[in-house]
C-alpha cells in the first residue's frame, strides 16, 4: 500500500515529523470520521511520510481482502500539535471505502483518452502544479 498525505503546510499542521496509524475500521460510513467509521478492525500498522508527504507502508496481514469490502481504510494522526484550535479533522484522518480492482495494475483507469494519463500519473502532475 502506497499512501499520499498532503503537505503539512496545505493542512494546518505544523512542519514536523507525524506518524500516522493505519486501519481498516468496522464500517464505511465517511460523514465525521472516526466516530461513524467504528472501531479498527485490522490494525495496518503505522506509516510516518517523507518531507514530500509520501509514506510507504507494506504489511501482510491475517484474513481476506473481501471482508475489508464497503468497510473505510482510515489514516489517523497520532498527537498531532495544531497550529490553531481544532475545528475539524481535516489534515489529521484520511479516509477511503475499500472497494476491489482488477488487482495490481490491472487496470490503468486511463482519466483522458487524449493525454493517456492514468489516475496514478495525473495525480503526480497535479501536485507538481500545486494544485492538490
Amino acid at each position: 500500500m502506497t499512501i499520499r498525505l498532503p503537505s503539512p503546510t496545505k493542512t494546518g499542521l505544523i512542519p514536523s515529523p507525524h506518524v500516522f496509524d493505519v486501519y481498516v475500521s468496522a464500517t464505511g460510513n465517511l460523514i465525521d470520521p472516526p466516530h461513524t467509521t467504528g472501531r479498527p478492525l485490522v490494525s495496518l500498522g503505522r506509516i510516518q511520510p517523507d518531507e514530500d508527504g509520501y509514506g510507504d507502508l507494506f504489511r501482510e496481514v491475517e484474513g481476506e481482502l473481501r471482508d475489508w469490502i464497503g468497510r473505510a481504510c482510515v489514516v489517523e494522526a497520532m498527537a498531532c500539535v495544531q497550529t490553531s484550535p481544532v475545528k475539524s479533522a481535516a489534515g489529521r484522518i484520511f479516509t477511503g471505502v475499500v472497494a476491489r480492482s482488477a488487482g495490481a495494475w490491472g487496470n490503468e483507469k486511463t482519466v483522458c483518452s487524449c493525454s493517456g494519463s492514468t489516475v496514478w500519473e495525473e495525480v503526480r502532475d497535479v501536485a507538481k502544479k500545486g494544485e492538490l
